[in-house]
């Protein structure tokens, strides 16, 4: 027998080489087909903006986009302030407050986060695509690993075309997508945290590291993200807590690294809103300089209200300053351009007012238990309700004046009135058929298993989405359906599941 050559590699170093190459072309094969699955998700999402040649916009479109425009030139001026002079930033204006072109940025800001995001995103044309697709990327993201993890086994591409039309036609996934405002990541945050909460062990660490991100990027962009998000991370903790297999510390550490990564992500949010705030507005703090919804709401209810009529005497709110006779409406309070608060408080008016506001909420609530708990829960529960596309409008564009400030005008009559109106019937339709074969689907199982508790995470989701938004500010369309096509989503993955399990034993 001949000896190899001397420079020929060992039989062990050559299969060593064949299996990284093997190991390598079916990396490639995989990413290849994952690219081609996710773009044409990302498609199916950003359909309806891409039908219509831009972003569907609300009135706050244009408010964050001008928010993001003065947060980006302030956030410079304190910079180099910090830089040439060593300056805190929270001290380069005098009175603490952004030097803005007008009351929405300069007095109050809805997300700095989400401002940021649409100015840097709205494109030279005012199209605000770039956002679109942005937003439809990341939705896509969370979805293709909903797919990898709870529909069982991996779609090939015809069920993953079929799939994809689904989610396309008869969900409000791709309307909420294609809207101009964070809506779209409050259903993102909730499914992130559920996924890493029950199906983590499923998950490679490239997934686990986007969901993360999601989380935090999803809990930073509104401020009502906030409770809802950290309501549903607390209670999927709190089932993880009862779950009867922390029995060892083995099974601790599983329960403690799930709700551990989805907590950090959400610390991790928090924490970078808190700076970004500091930096840009020079006011450290998630909620600084927030629009004052919740007392809105509750003036325009009453029990606010008919409080400081009778105690504005006593405690000298900064609000009795402001107003002779309080306001009735939530549009009188904060949106009409002669009356709202912005307007007609100062400065320091306005830091009082937000400051005070949970005083006054807690006051009146003593003062009117009754009227309060009993209107808090009719919005509540209409909220759950609405979940239509009536906000969702394409026949308006961003402009932008001469003075920098960005506005809507109407500049076309929206050619999808008849298809909104007919997506609306189809998707409701879709959500009660869900609820249904859900309901009947753990009926039928009787049991409490990890699918049972991933559904139950994100129908705490929905609930709490419809108690924030509905409660405290005011019950519309938009909020809910925001998150609603969560249900049809998991409600078809586990309709795949139990087809594929009903497959195996037939062929059996």
């Amino acid at each position: 027998m001949l000896a190899p050559h001397a420079g020929s590699p060992k039989p062990g170093a050559r299969r060593l080489r064949h299996a990284i190459r093997a190991v390598a072309d079916l990396t490639r094969n995989h990413m290849h087909k994952s690219a081609w699955k996710f773009l044409l998700l990302v498609l199916a999402l950003s359909w309806p903006a891409i039908y219509h040649g831009h972003a569907a916009m609300f009135p706050d479109t244009a408010a964050y986009v001008t928010g993001g425009q003065v947060v980006f030139e302030e956030a410079q001026n304190r910079l180099s302030d910090m830089v040439s002079s060593g300056q805190d930033p929270a001290a380069s204006d005098s009175d603490g407050q952004v030097s803005a072109r007008n009351s929405v940025s300069g007095k109050s800001i809805r997300s700095i986060t989400y401002s940021a995001f649409a100015f840097a995103l709205h494109g030279p044309e005012k199209l605000l695509l770039g956002a679109i697709f942005v937003q439809a990327a990341l939705t896509a993201g969370v979805i293709m690993i909903m797919l990898g993890v709870v529909g069982g086994r991996p779609l090939h591409l015809p069920g993953f075309i079929a799939v994809t039309a689904t989610i396309a036609v008869l969900t409000s996934a791709p309307w909420y997508a294609s809207f101009a405002l964070p809506d779209i990541f409050a259903a993102t945050g909730i499914a992130s945290i559920a996924l890493l909460a029950w199906y983590h062990n499923r998950l490679s660490w490239l997934a686990i590291a986007f969901l993360v991100l999601v989380g935090a990027f999803s809990i930073m962009v509104h401020n009502s993200h906030v409770p809802i998000l950290l309501s549903v991370w607390l209670f999927a903790a709190f089932l993880k807590a009862i779950a009867p297999v922390v029995r060892s510390k083995a099974a601790l550490k599983r329960v403690l690294l799930p709700v551990g990564l989805a907590g950090c992500g959400l610390a991790a949010g928090l924490a970078a809103t808190s700076m970004l705030n500091y930096v840009g507005l020079g006011q450290a703090g998630v909620f600084a300089k927030h629009v004052p919804l919740p007392l809105a709401r509750s003036l325009e209810d009453g029990p606010a209200r008919w409080h400081l009529e009778a105690t504005c005497p006593v405690y000298r709110y900064a609000i009795c300053d402001v107003y002779d006779e309080m306001p009735e409406t939530i549009s009188e309070f904060l949106w009409n351009a002669d009356t709202k608060v912005t307007t007609l408080a100062s400065p320091d008016e306005l830091r009082r007012i937000r400051e005070e506001e949970p005083v006054i909420l807690a006051r009146a609530t003593r003062d009117y238990p009754l009227e309060t708990v009993g209107l808090f829960i009719a919005h509540s529960v209409s909220q759950l309700g609405q979940f239509g596309l009536t906000e969702i409008d394409f026949g308006r564009r961003l402009e932008r004046l001469e003075s920098g400030r960005f506005v809507l005008e109407r500049a076309e009559q929206s050619r999808s009135k008849m298809l909104r109106t007919v997506a609306e019937f189809v998707q409701a339709s879709i959500v009660i058929l869900t609820l249904i074969f859900l309901a009947w689907r753990f009926a039928r199982h009787r049991k409490f298993d990890t699918d049972a508790r991933f559904t139950l995470t994100i129908t705490v989701g929905l609930v709490v989405n419809a108690i924030i938004c509905g409660a405290l500010s005011a019950p519309v369309d938009r909020y809910q359906g925001r998150v609603i096509w969560l249900l049809p989503l998991i409600g078809f993955l586990f309709a795949w599941k139990d087809w594929q399990n009903r497959s195996k034993i037939t062929s059996i």
